[in-house]
């Protein structure tokens, strides 16, 4: 409905602005006037087809950026989980051939033909249940092979001097290689090693340890992390450009990186700094992200597909060009109608303006009364389903207290009946608010009331207010309307509470007003009032905007940050309760709100915290009890029944039609007033009226626009949630009334 309205409201100042426009650029009888407007026009319309496009192409620009960072971002994710696993895995591997140089060098005797047994189980020790690792192998200084992890006896001849790494090793000081992609020739499977040099204390070259890491472990981490990012390609690569290994496996094989690739770019310069860049990684170009593992000679590459990318952002551009182009070719033919109009003749234009004045005056009016009846009925439905949930809680407190009586549980039963008189009085003001609600001033315990007011104020203001509230001793009754006085009240705090953004102090106190202050007002106030005063730490109201703070709509604050309809609720709820409010202020040292509202000179009425009803009553007799809410339907029926009571529980008019017309007899119909379908509550009480007019009808609802006509065809009326003393005695009254009517 919100959006409804600001389309008409977007419609009026549109033939707004074209009719000043109509006005002033084309009087009648002007042929200079007329080219000017239709110079005017034209330029709209091409204006009407630039300004979009330039908008889409700016919508594109941003939609492409933001797709790329997004995509970044999202491949930088997983950049540093592979990054992760990679460096834990060779750190691993090279903790393995650490341990392993420790051994041999503790016992060199364990290299000897004699002793490989002993070496070959300590190594397959020190590898069994670490799957990444496939093989350990310990080599001599000619790369001839001593002892492995896998077989024993090492068959004669195993040798890997003419491994690239060996080489490397055996010529240079480098205390670890990388191999390239190897292929054991026993397992069959394919496997890259980190090998460590072995020397001795004068740096003398003495052999390698080697670990070989299994392709498959690497490969099926890889997969898993691309089931949930399906796009996904990784590459382990050394810093040379050979790629150790990829998922998924390009359909040429794995190879070497050429030195002018973004990928090997991005190694020169360490990786990451570099930031994401586009390269093929499985042979197709994809967004990717080069990071260094650790200290190690390896980097990863981790790369999505950068048609994913653009797939993404031509997603987004065909939605905006979905709501752009239509509007611009509505444009265009808004533009080229106008000037069609306007080379009609002349004399239509006065016509025309005040057709367009009728027009924009029974708009406006519409949508007045559209605005008001949408907030009207929107009210009345959540006063209606918020009673209903009242009337819940309510029943089933009475249940407790019934079937409980000595739980010990009073004062939390107390506690929720608090809340919900609070619910309940919220819901008076919705309604009075919409004006959906006639309001009924009665004498408020002014010294009972600010407690409770209070505490839900103190619970809308934030952690760095600070709430005080006091009320002297023997301050009068006021005669008021509670729920506006909570509201006018809680304006007031929220109003102080803008005035302090960095934090402060509010405090709310009430005391009886003197002669001497009354006068101060400025006010014709005659008679006893009590000033409810509340003051802040704001940062004031300066002088020049002072004497409009109440006025409707008048605010200080930013949009969207206020309506202005708060403190002019205030000033006329005090000058409606015969009282009047006043405004004290300092800038930049607080401002000072007092609200005078008159005595009361009535009895207090106070609400009971519980709801009772006389215990000794007996009741008797058969109800049958229409209520659409499941919970509230059962709730009542529960409660009637231990009260003594025999209840039909119905949730529909037709049901209670149906029970009716099979002769069952009752001695008294409870019906909901709202139900869903074409038969509610009034319909069904003016059916059992005039088919049995000897069973007495009582209605309840928690709002209704057919409670004044239900009430003026002299219906009892419960409005929910009603307390159970006054159900009891409403149907006590009305079975009574019926047998003396007998």
């Amino acid at each position: 409905m919100p959006n409804n309205y600001a389309g008409r409201f977007e419609i009026v100042a549109r033939l707004k602005r074209l009719a000043k426009v109509l006005r002033h650029h084309l009087p009648f009888g002007s042929q200079q006037t007329e080219d000017s407007s239709l110079r005017w026009l034209k330029a709209m319309m091409r204006a009407s087809v630039v300004a979009p496009l330039l908008l889409l192409l700016i919508v594109a620009v941003h939609a492409y950026i933001d797709e790329n960072r997004a995509a970044r971002k999202r491949v930088d994710l997983d950049a540093r989980i592979v990054q992760e696993h990679a460096l834990k895995v060779l750190e691993t591997a090279a903790s393995v051939a650490g341990r392993v140089d420790d051994i041999v060098n503790a016992d060199p005797m364990l290299l000897s033909r004699a002793n490989e047994r002993q070496l070959h189980e300590k190594l397959a020790d020190m590898s069994s249940g670490i799957s990444q690792l496939q093989s350990v192998w310990v080599c001599d200084e000619e790369g001839n092979c001593l002892a492995s992890d896998h077989f024993y006896p090492m068959p004669i001849g195993t040798s890997i001097a003419n491994r690239e790494f060996f080489k490397t090793l055996k010529r240079t000081a480098m205390p670890v290689a990388l191999s390239g992609i190897l292929r054991g020739e026993l397992s069959g499977r394919n496997f890259f090693s980190l090998a460590r040099r072995r020397q001795s204390s004068d740096g003398h070259f003495r052999g390698v340890i080697s670990v070989g890491l299994s392709e498959s472990y690497f490969v099926d981490f890889y997969r898993s992390i691309a089931s949930t990012d399906k796009d996904l390609a990784v590459a382990l690569v050394r810093e040379d450009g050979t790629a150790l290994l990829s998922y998924p496996t390009p359909a040429n094989g794995i190879g070497v990186f050429p030195p002018g690739s973004a990928v090997m770019q991005a190694i020169r310069y360490g990786g990451s700094s570099r930031g994401a860049v586009y390269s093929d990684l499985d042979g197709m170009r994809r967004l990717v992200v080069v990071r260094k593992v650790g200290e190690y000679p390896v980097y990863i590459a981790v790369g999505v597909l950068r048609s994913t990318v653009m797939a993404r952002w031509r997603g987004r551009m065909a939605m905006a060009a979905g709501f752009i182009l239509p509007a611009t070719i509505a444009l265009v033919l808004l533009c080229w109608t106008a000037l069609g109009k306007v080379g009609r003749e002349h004399a239509a234009l006065s016509q025309l303006r005040s057709e367009m004045a009728r027009r924009i005056t029974a708009e406006e009016a519409l949508m007045r009364a559209q605005k008001m009846d949408a907030i009207g009925q929107m009210t009345g439905g959540v006063a209606h389903d918020f009673n209903n949930m009242l009337q819940i809680i309510s029943s089933n407190v009475h249940i407790i207290r019934l079937r409980l009586p000595d739980a010990g549980i009073d004062s939390q039963l107390a506690a929720i009946d608090r809340a919900r008189l609070s619910g309940e009085s919220l819901t008076r003001q919705l309604l009075a608010f919409s004006r959906q609600q006639a309001l009924r001033p009665e004498a408020v315990d002014v010294e009972q009331r600010m407690p409770s007011v209070c505490e839900l104020i103190r619970h809308s203001l934030g952690a760095n207010i600070q709430l005080e509230c006091m009320t002297e001793p023997g301050t009068w009754a006021i005669e008021v309307d509670p729920s506006q006085l909570d509201l006018a009240l809680f304006n007031l705090a929220i109003n102080a509470r803008d005035a302090m953004s960095n934090g402060g102090r509010i405090s709310m106190r009430a005391y009886n007003v003197s002669a001497a202050e009354r006068s101060e007002t400025r006010a014709d106030l005659r008679g006893d009032f009590v000033a409810i005063v509340v003051d802040d730490t704001g940062h004031g109201v300066p002088e020049e905007i002072a004497e409009r703070i109440f006025e409707p709509f008048f605010t200080t604050k930013d949009v969207g940050k206020g309506t202005g309809l708060g403190l002019s609720q205030v000033y006329g709820f005090a000058t409606q309760s015969g009282g009047t409010v006043t405004l004290k202020s300092i800038v930049g040292e607080g401002t000072t709100m007092t609200i005078y509202l008159p005595r009361a000179h009535m009895q207090t009425s106070k609400r009971p915290v519980q709801d009772v009803f006389d215990a000794s009553y007996a009741a008797k007799g058969r109800l049958l009890v229409v209520e659409d809410n499941v919970e509230v339907g059962e709730g009542l029926a529960q409660l009637l029944g231990e009260v003594g009571f025999t209840v039909t529980l119905v949730h529909s008019a037709v049901e209670a039609i149906q029970i009716l017309g099979s002769d069952a007899a009752f001695d008294l119909l409870l019906t909901d007033l709202v139900m869903p379908g074409n038969f509610n509550g009034l319909q069904l009480a003016r059916l059992v009226m005039l088919n049995y007019p000897t069973l007495p009808v009582i209605l309840m609802t928690g709002y209704s626009s057919e409670v004044r006509k239900a009430s003026a065809e002299g219906f009892t009326i419960l409005i929910k949630p009603f307390q159970m003393s006054a159900l009891i005695t409403a149907i006590r009254e009305r079975l009574d009334q019926e047998v003396e009517r007998r």
